[in-house]
């Protein structure tokens, strides 16, 4: 019985790897890439034409587009690829939060006790730190990488690699 649950488990995730094996790779000519981005990453890009930034996970990469959330995009359409570190996003989320309920619990303990000052300097200052740490985290935790400053992007697939 435990090996069919290990089969159950184990079987989707080789099926998974074995269908796709395409990679997006960020490179700029002379150095080593970047970012070697697979199905399933947290992306954003811009395309030429378009404001704003089209943000979601990869879903599809072929030769010559990508699908990011529901929005298929080709390669040569993109001007700015950004993506984020995301052990850095889940700290700097948790900081903040943590930042937020700790001075929103504070000021509700502190009003039902009817305490003056509702908020105190130490108080409001580890608040206010804890915000600043998680968004400070959550903006250094990305790159962004500009067709214009010399980057590009290149589709690489393996499974092709392998019949050559």
């Amino acid at each position: 019985m435990r090996n069919l649950w290990i089969l159950a488990l184990v079987l989707p995730l080789q099926l998974a790897a074995q269908t796709n094996q395409s990679y997006l790779y960020v490179m700029k000519k002379g150095r080593v890439p970047a970012e070697r981005l697979n199905l399933g990453t947290k992306i954003a890009i811009k395309v030429a034409e378009e404001d704003g930034w089209i943000k979601g996970n990869l879903s599809l990469i072929t030769e010559d587009r990508v699908q990011v959330g529901k929005r298929t995009v080709y390669l040569s359409a993109i001007t700015h690829l950004r993506t984020y570190n995301e052990l850095m996003s889940l700290l700097g989320s948790a900081l903040a939060s943590g930042g937020l309920l700790f001075s929103g619990v504070v000021a509700v303990n502190n009003t039902i006790n009817d305490d003056r000052p509702i908020i105190r300097d130490s108080q409001a200052t580890l608040g206010a730190g804890l915000l600043l740490a998680g968004g400070g985290l959550l903006f250094f935790g990305r790159n962004t990488y500009q067709v214009e400053k010399g980057w590009y992007l290149k589709v690489i697939d393996l499974k092709a690699l392998d019949n050559e």
